[in-house]
């Protein structure tokens, strides 16, 4: 098809709102704008061989490059002819901006990519907005807490099961509800709402003796008096220290542990579940 079409194309569907306007130098890989059956795109194989950008894949008049050209530049070839098929589409529907930029984009290596992409596209989880608005009193060290998610070298599922609940996602009753799979949205022992602060908090009576033991046992290690709080226990003890008070975390973190296998399994003793979870990993406890 001539270009001349081809761009009156472009400019027809770009006011009737169906092609979405972006620019040359936009970045290729999790754009929400370069989508493919709904799906942004990543080809790793592409990125390792130097395509970030729109433009890298564009000639002059905004149209992908042929296949043969692209093709000599791949190291990994296998999947080559899908992938370019999935990119021709999911560019067919954009409308591609044409826009000067001073930037020396091939100066980019491969291995800025991750940091460009969270730097120019990272937005702030709803998470954080909720508990920030749940504790204003408090200045939540969110970097840390992130980071106290990953870093205690606990095994996977100990990091997911804090990822959930730093998330909002952990499945309490008051969420369950919600979601339809529940008729209640209260505790079955205290009879309160069973919000992620009460089923992993002192708020609950099966919980706060687990909780009461753990910082007997600290006050004592530590020789100074342990006592944590709602957003401790959420979070992490002493946050923005977090690998220095690791024990504690890891206590803190299998504690959570225990108390969901607890109150979702069909174990008789809170207690002695913690202590076997703590014994088997060698957690300093007791």
């Amino acid at each position: 098809m001539p270009s001349i079409y081809k761009c009156a194309i472009r400019e027809f569907l770009g006011l009737k709102g169906i092609c979405r306007h972006i620019t040359k130098t936009d970045l290729i890989w999790n754009n929400e704008n370069v989508k493919h059956r709904g799906k942004v795109l990543y080809f790793k194989n592409w990125i390792d061989v130097g395509f970030l950008y729109l433009e890298q894949l564009l000639d002059v008049e905004g149209t992908l490059l042929p296949y043969d050209v692209l093709y000599q530049k791949m190291l990994v070839k296998a999947s080559f002819m899908i992938e370019y098929n999935v990119i021709s589409n999911a560019l067919r529907r954009i409308n591609i901006a044409s826009v000067t930029d001073n930037k020396n984009w091939s100066a980019l290596k491969v291995k800025d990519f991750k940091a460009l992409l969270v730097k120019e596209k990272y937005e702030e989880p709803l998470a954080v907005l909720r508990w920030n608005n749940s504790y204003p009193d408090h200045t939540l060290q969110w970097p840390m807490i992130w980071a106290c998610c990953f870093g205690l070298k606990l095994e996977a599922r100990i990091q997911s099961l804090q990822w959930k609940i730093v998330q909002g996602v952990y499945p309490t009753k008051i969420l369950l509800q919600r979601m339809g799979q529940s008729d209640t949205d209260l505790c079955v022992t205290c009879n309160q709402v069973e919000t992620l602060q009460h089923f992993f908090g002192k708020g609950c009576k099966i919980v706060k003796g687990l909780w009461d033991e753990i910082e007997k046992y600290l006050s004592v290690k530590v020789d100074h008096p342990v006592k944590f709080t709602e957003v401790d226990i959420l979070f992490g003890y002493e946050i923005d220290e977090y690998l220095r008070h690791c024990l504690e975390n890891q206590l803190i973190m299998l504690a959570k542990l225990c108390i969901s296998k607890y109150k979702y399994g069909e174990h008789a003793n809170l207690l002695l579940l913690f202590e076997h979870e703590c014994r088997i990993r060698n957690v300093e406890y007791m």
